[in-house]
């Protein structure tokens, strides 16, 4: 144990730190990042606690009185919050954010192992500290969502298929399988996998992979219990859901016509030059890729960033929604690494400046502040939301447990959950009149179903849909009201 801890202490020290970083503030309210998945997430979890650990049938509050299924990724995370609110004696959010700080911490661990045997330690040194420090790494690892558990079971199974395609123990190619099945059940997004495994096992085997039982052994253990899933999760939104069915249709999330859109390839540069890894990471990135490596090492960087850019296309709908751009961060940390590593050995010389100390000094706290700028999100609640908590108060305070409340979004559904109460969301119209028509037949039609109170939960969205609000204000009695912050109606 001690050789183990000596030969490994720098990356032990970088590993703590990078959890330590993650710990702070782990209490706060989950408004942060995306709070809508965060929300549903612990929602889902909370229901397990609450109403059984019936897995294949996930619940939430904002589908009405009814149960609420929701089926969408296999909810691994939410039963494993579920079990620690039972141990702990009750539900609380900052285990929601442990489980997806120790995916993260796997997932280091993953990726330093494997950078470290296609290159060397320092290299894979380099890599996760880029990876650990990337604002939006730092954002969504600590936030109570499965994406660093897809993260985690992604870079596993590579590992796993590496250790494998080098010859090692035909265990690796089995625990592989079993890592990127889990992968796909996490995020089906993780189908872009399939092009480094490939590419490792054609390094091993090359076409005659075609013709090994093996082969199609590990395809039907990653397939089949995936294609089953989404043909629960399916069925489910079909006959019992009336949310989130959009999520089974192609054209939700593939819209080739944006890839040819100046705008969205500039969008597409933004977030990688700004919240994924700075101006100075994603300039480290984008030089990396011209660097020559070696052809093993070539294959499975290339293959693996193929992989990423084929996402990228079948998911350009979402690649606005950072948290769908996590996918990237592993491998874009790997090239910048190679950069730095490149600078270190062949052109540190040139650059007078990292010889002298107070000029490290400065780059150093330069990238600190640069860090800083985006990833101090993830530790604090924005002003917006900041009032959800006190408002889910008043509602569980002058409502009965039994009624039905409609929210407006954003973040209508952080409202449900704070305040125990079931019920609907609504998008709020604007100043579009077809959108406000529909917005009004719809808290209509809810009203009948058993609606009782309507929800304004950040005031400033109503007061931009004029007409929906002068139509509130004519027809339903404001029963409490903070200035700026939020309306609740009586819907009678």
């Amino acid at each position: 144990m001690n050789k183990f801890f000596k030969e490994n202490k720098v990356f032990l020290v970088l590993l703590f730190l990078s959890v330590a970083i993650r710990l702070v503030n782990i209490n706060m309210p989950i408004l942060e990042g995306t709070a809508t998945r965060q929300i549903q997430t612990a929602m889902i979890a909370r229901n397990f606690y609450t109403n059984g650990f019936n897995f294949f049938y996930p619940q939430v509050d904002f589908l009405g009185p009814g149960p609420g299924y929701l089926v969408l990724e296999f909810p691994l995370m939410n039963l494993i919050a579920a079990v620690f609110y039972v141990l702990c004696g009750g539900v609380h959010e900052w285990i929601g954010r442990l489980i997806s700080i120790s995916f993260f911490a796997g997932s280091v661990i993953f990726l330093f192992n494997l950078v470290r045997k296609l290159f060397e330690e320092r290299t894979a040194l380099i890599t996760i500290v880029i990876y650990s420090i990337s604002p939006l790494g730092l954002i969504y690892s600590r936030a109570f969502m499965p994406d660093f558990e897809m993260l985690f079971f992604f870079i596993g199974a590579l590992y796993f298929m590496y250790l494998w395609s080098v010859g090692d123990k035909d265990r690796f190619f089995w625990v592989s399988a079993l890592f990127a099945m889990m992968a796909l059940l996490t995020k089906i997004q993780s189908f872009c996998i399939c092009i480094p495994l490939l590419a490792m096992i054609w390094q091993r085997q090359r076409l005659s992979f075609l013709f090994k039982v093996r082969s199609w052994a590990y395809l039907l253990i990653v397939l089949i219990p995936v294609i089953l899933w989404y043909i629960h999760a399916g069925s489910v939104h079909k006959v019992d859901s009336e949310y989130g069915a959009h999520a089974f249709k192609i054209s939700y999330w593939l819209r080739p016509s944006l890839l040819i859109s100046p705008k969205y390839l500039i969008k597409v540069f933004e977030l990688g030059w700004m919240p994924m890894l700075t101006p100075v990471g994603f300039t480290l990135f984008l030089f990396g890729l011209f660097l020559k490596t070696e052809s093993k090492q070539g294959t499975i960087l290339w293959s693996w960033l193929a992989g990423t850019v084929v996402y990228m296309i079948v998911f350009c709908t979402h690649i606005d929604e950072l948290y769908y751009n996590l996918f990237f961060l592993p491998i874009m940390s790997i090239f910048a690494a190679i950069t730095i590593v490149w600078i270190w050995q062949y052109a540190s010389k040139e650059m007078i400046f990292l010889h002298n100390r107070f000029a490290l000094i400065m780059c150093i706290i330069f990238l600190i502040v640069l860090i800083g700028r985006y990833a101090g999100y993830a530790y604090t609640v924005p002003r917006g939301y900041r009032h959800i908590p006190v408002l889910a108060k008043t509602i569980e305070q002058m409502t009965d447990k039994k009624d039905l409340i409609v929210t407006s979004l954003p973040d209508g559904h952080a409202t449900h959950y704070y305040s125990h109460r079931k019920g609907w969301s609504l998008g709020l119209p604007g100043n579009d009149p077809e959108k406000t028509k529909k917005a009004i037949a719809r808290i209509e039609d809810l009203r009948q179903r058993g609606a009782k109170y309507f929800v304004s939960v950040c005031e400033d969205f109503l007061m931009q849909s004029t007409d929906f609000r002068q139509y509130m204000q004519r027809r339903y009695r404001v029963v409490k009201e903070e200035s700026g912050l939020y309306s609740i109606f009586l819907l009678e």
